[in-house]
């Protein structure tokens, strides 16, 4: 057990010296194929952001589709009021900013989600980035 021990404590010693090169003297290893998530080099996906399958590219919140407007807003609400989905519920659609805002009162959880997809319905078909400040709260 002792010689196993003796000899061992050079070799450790070896290795770590080995590896306190200086950083100047060591390659940065590249990698040898591309990934799948990295396009080719000159290809027209070369320039194009990663978006959920769910979503396109321009119309997520942050990217470069247009930003909410105040007719966007008319729209949505006129939708609210005549969907049969949205009856008894009391929803008001506003612009804060560039995001649609509702508040107002649901009848159901269903209701609410339903109000999200009006107003992502309205801003896909504008090419608007997506989403919306949902307040709205379920009697």
């Amino acid at each position: 057990m002792r010689k196993i021990g003796f000899l061992l404590i050079p070799a450790a010693l070896a290795l770590a010296i080995a590896g306190c090169g200086d950083s100047k003297d060591q390659e940065t290893p590249t990698p040898s194929t591309p990934s799948a998530a990295t396009p080719a080099p000159g290809s027209s996906d070369a320039a194009k952001p990663s978006a959920p399958p769910s979503a396109t590219p321009g119309n997520m919140v942050g990217s470069t589709g247009s930003d909410s407007t105040q007719g966007m807003v008319s729209e949505i609400q006129k939708k609210l009021d005549s969907d049969p989905a949205m009856a008894g519920a009391k929803v008001k659609a506003s612009l804060a900013g560039s995001t649609i805002q509702l508040e107002g009162t649901v009848a159901k959880m269903d209701q609410k989600d339903k109000a999200d997809d009006i107003v992502m319905g309205v801003q896909n078909a504008r090419k608007a980035q997506v989403g919306d400040m949902n307040n709205l709260m379920v009697k």
